[in-house]
């Protein structure tokens, strides 16, 4: 693909930042950098900020941009767009090492305890409790339906846990990499609202689970000539019209001692409504939520803002966990939602491949513990902890 131009900002779920070296280690943007931080520091500026969400998101934000500097390009992030890392001189490797120090001390500064992370809001309630959504799918145009009893006691919504074996097990759904950990991702699914529907869809998920069992174990593992994959294609196109899969990110914290807090933050919804398979992109209904800033502080929908048809948005994951871009800062054209949703999710196997193994009640840990895990055995964070123990200077 081509690549153009861009500016995305300031109000982003993940920074607009390319892992090239020019963005935050050269020239007026190393300097500015460099000398806020500085000031953060010195003038205790975390002391000026006593709304425990503002310091949590502010603490998220900071933790992103720690990330983007170790220069990490998830495995099996296979739709960068040939983003590869920089050779950097030896003044900007210096440059990243005051950069990731600062911003180390920084995180730590406005950490909170866990009793005040426990007690930040669950934003999808109160997304919920807003009346800003719809309760039930309209159209693609309305993009508006936000579930209300996902949630619920007695949620009829099934939680999908990431396969116990193969290439996902050990940090779970795809997007765990990408982002670096610093979210939990869970997904939810439901059957259509008819008896009948919600009995062949539990009949799906039940043959659905079997069949990935029987392509993890294959020889042929992942190989799309194999007859495990041509069975999983049968078993995927089997899905009921009006199913419903739901996938939910929420933020993760640092407590003083930087340990790892996953809280109830929401950063971003996708829902997919399934139509029939044979026009599966007229007939499919996608819904997008962010995360926007400015509504969760003034305390406002849940601090969720929906994507609207047709409008202008990063292709695939683009801009998940920083902004792919190359040298010159040109990314790849941003597409029309829910056009760009597409490209991983033209066909229901794309959709679930390499992530789906078996429905059941929801656990709101059991996802989150891996995320965690994982996270805890990575470089990135390994440096992270040792560089907010440094004195501050």
């Amino acid at each position: 693909m081509d690549s153009v131009p861009v500016t995305l900002g300031p109000n982003v779920v993940d920074p607009p930042l390319g892992l090239h070296s020019r963005f935050l280690l050269d020239g007026a943007g190393f300097i500015t950098c460099r000398d806020i931080l500085e000031e953060f520091h010195k003038k205790r500026g975390h002391e000026l900020i006593s709304d425990p969400l503002k310091r949590a998101v502010l603490q998220r934000d900071l933790w992103a941009v720690f990330d983007v500097l170790q220069g990490v390009i998830p495995s099996n992030f296979f739709l960068n767009g040939g983003e590869r890392l920089p050779k950097l001189t030896a003044e900007q490797e210096e440059r990243r090492a005051a950069l990731s120090l600062q911003i180390a001390q920084a995180i730590k500064a406005v950490a909170l305890p866990r009793s005040e992370l426990d007690r930040l809001p669950n934003t999808y309630i109160l997304a919920v409790k807003s009346g800003a959504f719809s309760s039930r799918p309209i159209d693609q145009r309305s993009a508006d339906y936000l579930p209300s009893d996902l949630e619920e006691a007695d949620s009829p919504w099934l939680e999908i846990f990431p396969p116990e074996s193969g290439p996902r097990t050990k940090e779970g759904f795809l997007h765990t990499e990408i982002v670096r950990g610093r979210s939990v991702f869970r997904v939810f699914a439901k059957g259509p609202a008819s008896p009948e529907g919600t009995g062949q869809f539990k009949q799906w998920l039940e043959q659905m689970t079997k069949s990935l069992e029987a392509r993890l174990g294959a020889k042929s593992g992942f190989d799309l000539n194999g007859e495990e994959h041509r069975q999983w294609e049968r078993t995927m196109k089997m899905l009921p019209v009006g199913s419903q899969f739901v996938l939910l990110r929420r933020m993760t914290c640092l407590d003083p001692d930087m340990n790892l807090v996953p809280t109830r933050v929401v950063e971003s919804i996708q829902i997919r409504i399934d139509g029939p398979h044979d026009n599966f992109n007229a007939d499919h209904i996608f819904e997008e939520f962010a995360f926007d800033r400015r509504l969760l502080f003034a305390g406002r929908q849940g601090g969720l803002q929906p994507v609207r048809e047709g409008e202008r948005h990063p292709a695939a994951y683009y801009a998940l966990g920083h902004l792919v871009s190359d040298e010159e800062g040109q990314v790849v054209p941003l597409g029309e939602f829910p056009r760009v949703c597409f490209i991983c999710h033209g066909t229901p196997v794309q959709s679930f491949s390499f992530m789906l193994s078996q429905g059941g009640q929801q656990d709101p840990e059991k996802v989150g513990k891996r995320t965690l895990r994982w996270k805890m055995e990575q470089d990135d964070y390994r440096r992270l902890r040792d560089l907010a123990s440094t004195q501050p200077r």
